[in-house]
């Protein structure tokens, strides 16, 4: 098998499906503002530095999508009380809800793709992608440990 040839082919797969409509209109109206709404709803509190370090995107950038989500009500800012120099970010009521409803759609559209993949598949799909999750994080501590 040549690994290069395959490997272009997946790219173009990859490429091709961020051209689709479905993922051009989820990321249209408000881009990493979604990411940003997901993490608080797991982790319920944190810092723009601890957001912007989470998502491996620059501080400005987190800066500008909490100005849209606070602007739209989906999170409040306040001073954290021990320390503060530190700004502690969370989602309103309103934001957990929006955020809720969002993750039960995509939840909803994923079931429905796996669904008409039937058992056999999906097993091989959830299989392949936990395996390629896997050797992604081997070749970063790999990396990581070649730069020390």
């Amino acid at each position: 098998m040549n690994f290069d040839q395959e490997a272009e082919k997946l790219l173009d797969l990859v490429y091709q499906f961020n051209q689709t409509k479905n993922k051009r209109s989820l990321n249209q109206s408000m881009g990493g503002a979604r990411l940003i709404m997901h993490l608080l709803y797991e982790e319920k509190v944190l810092t723009p530095g601890e957001i912007s370090e989470k998502l491996s995107i620059s501080t400005a950038r987190v800066a500008t999508a909490l100005n849209l989500l606070e602007e739209k009500m989906l999170i409040e800012r306040t001073i954290d009380v021990k320390d503060r120099r530190k700004i502690i970010v969370k989602l309103t009521k309103k934001g957990n809800e929006k955020t809720q409803i969002l993750k039960n759609h995509i939840l909803s559209k994923t079931s429905q793709l796996l669904s008409q993949l039937g058992t056999k598949d999906t097993e091989e799909l959830l299989r392949i992608t936990t395996k390629v999750f896997n050797i992604i994080i081997e070749l970063q501590q790999k990396e990581t440990q070649q730069d020390v």
